[in-house]
């Protein structure tokens, strides 16, 4: 796993994030204590984001120093324990433009896996994507990871058959469960292998997006080298199956949508997407057993 900043580094992430370590518990802090400390300077409103930071701070050195045990819950558990009490002292937090519940996720992300400053492990959150991972046993350095959950038969599959890793990530990757995934990685294998990664995802700037952030969160928690290959392409289909299945990409997301096109080609240059079920599976389980046997 990659290691944790500095003792230095850490000081630095605190300063930027407006962190302070209290000896008080911030679940404690009334009205008036929240915006002295957490309020803005010009208007004195309450910053909801420094405010979460903190108490997710607070949380893991209370967990750090033995004080609290971890929290044997979801993250939803997390927000009702230590940011919900806190946040429902300011008037309008609960039912603002944004949900704080969404703030907090944020939050996570960029303190465990931006700054790597925390750890979902080390508070015992639940990783509710657990039943739908399988580490390999043979060939673990080896992960085939899906968009959709309804691969996940064919994942298990392979799983058994071929010795390798495989998850079905249900659209956006977690970065909770990728923490999770490296973390069991790192009992079966040396993080600093060379890992190789299939995605099976839609042939689209979303698909495309979600094969990219995966790929980018194994980097996070430590994989040293990953090659990443994409196995749903329109090389490999028939131009009658193109013609079946092709479908126009939305335009509402013209700069996402072009970015793609330049990146990829589209299909035949032009803005059209394959969905990965419409590849046959007989096919993909070829072109998945060819991609991986130069690394078995």
């Amino acid at each position: 796993m990659t290691s944790r900043p500095s003792k230095e580094e850490e000081k630095k992430i605190l300063e930027k994030e407006g962190i302070t370590e209290f000896d008080e518990d911030i679940r404690r802090f009334g009205l008036e204590r929240l915006k002295k400390e957490f309020g803005a300077a010009s208007s004195g409103r309450v910053i909801i984001a420094r405010v979460i930071k903190n108490l997710i701070w607070q949380a893991v050195r209370q967990v750090r120093s033995g004080q609290m045990e971890g929290l044997d819950g979801n993250l939803r558990s997390f927000f009702y324990t230590h940011i919900k009490p806190v946040i429902a002292r300011i008037p309008g937090a609960l039912d603002g433009a944004r949900d704080p519940y969404d703030t907090m996720l944020g939050a996570f992300v960029e303190l465990v896996e931006d700054y790597r400053l925390v750890s979902y492990i080390e508070l015992d959150l639940d990783d509710e994507n657990y039943f739908h991972r399988l580490v390999g046993e043979t060939h673990p350095h080896l992960i085939v990871f899906a968009e959709k959950a309804g691969f996940f038969r064919f994942l298990k599959k392979l799983h058994q058959e071929l010795g390798v890793t495989v998850a079905s990530l249900g659209g956006t990757p977690s970065v909770l469960s990728t923490e999770y995934l490296v973390h069991e990685l790192s009992k079966k294998v040396e993080l600093s292998k060379t890992f190789v990664a299939l995605s099976i995802t839609d042939w689209d700037p979303s698909g495309h997006q979600i094969a990219q952030a995966q790929v980018r969160q194994f980097g996070s928690f430590g994989l040293k080298e990953v090659v990443h290959k994409p196995m749903i392409h329109p090389e490999h289909y028939t131009q009658d199956e193109i013609e079946i299945f092709r479908y126009p990409l939305p335009g509402r997301q013209k700069t996402k949508n072009q970015n793609w096109l330049e990146e990829t080609g589209g299909i035949g240059g032009e803005l059209l997407g394959l969905e990965s079920d419409s590849l046959p599976r007989k096919r993909l389980r070829q072109l998945i057993e060819k991609a991986l046997s130069e690394y078995m």
